[in-house]
């Protein structure tokens, strides 16, 4: 995986082939995370928490503005339909975009841990009854 990848567990090399190059897409952000690609729309959504936006990349257009302020969004996931779920860190709010734009509220002030184990639940399928 070249000189700048160290490799700690084989199960890496079941996801990223052991002969790909990192290469960086784009610069100027504080602090990015969140990262989650789009396999219909061939992006890489991402968030710059500090920074308050969430930011698009696609080989095709480069980076833009997708959500500025972001309410400071943390991670993303999607559901088997293709709805995006987002972790708001100023709102402590869990929330659905369709993929026809519409904003739904999934969870509401629990903590971000809680609001993150809710997103996994939720995108995998699990019931949740209590968190």
């Amino acid at each position: 995986m070249g000189d700048s990848i160290e490799v700690k567990s084989p199960e890496l090399l079941r996801l990223v082939d052991k002969d790909a190059v990192v290469e960086k897409l784009c610069t100027g952000f504080l602090f990015t995370e969140g990262p989650i690609w789009n396999p219909k729309e061939q992006c890489l959504y991402f968030s710059d928490m500090p920074g308050d936006v969430r930011r698009r990349w696609s080989a095709a257009d480069g980076v833009s503005e997708v959500r500025n302020p972001s309410n400071k969004c943390n991670g993303m996931t999607y559901d088997g339909a293709g709805n995006l779920y987002v972790c708001e860190h100023v709102t402590s709010m869990l929330v659905m975009e369709t993929r026809a734009g519409e904003r739904k509220i999934i969870a509401s002030h629990l903590s971000i841990s809680a609001i993150h184990r809710m997103a996994v639940c939720r995108c995998s399928g699990w019931s949740v009854n209590k968190i």
